[in-house]
């Protein structure tokens, strides 16, 4: 199983009632991110508290997308939660 695909798995056993999760990748390593599930959650419970905003960006390691090798440990993702209507 590749990194996105444990991402897209990760991400959709996460409970978040009444809201889909979308996510789409600008930079992508080779390693499993360790806190997408966390900070996915957070901004979710910061919706449920009134936050404007739907869409989040992620990113994780030390690379610079202009960086001819990014390091293997490198992810930047967008995740949006839509609410269900």
């Amino acid at each position: 199983m590749t990194v996105t695909d444990r991402i897209f798995q990760n991400v959709a056993e996460l409970s978040v009632p009444n809201f889909f999760i979308t996510v789409e990748f600008s930079v992508m390593g080779n390693e499993m991110p360790e806190h997408i599930e966390s900070f996915v959650l957070e901004k979710y419970q910061a919706i449920l508290h009134g936050a404007n905003g739907r869409k989040f960006v992620y990113t994780e390691g030390g690379s610079s997308i202009q960086e001819r090798d990014p390091v293997s440990y490198c992810i930047a993702c967008s995740f949006s939660l839509i609410q269900r209507s």
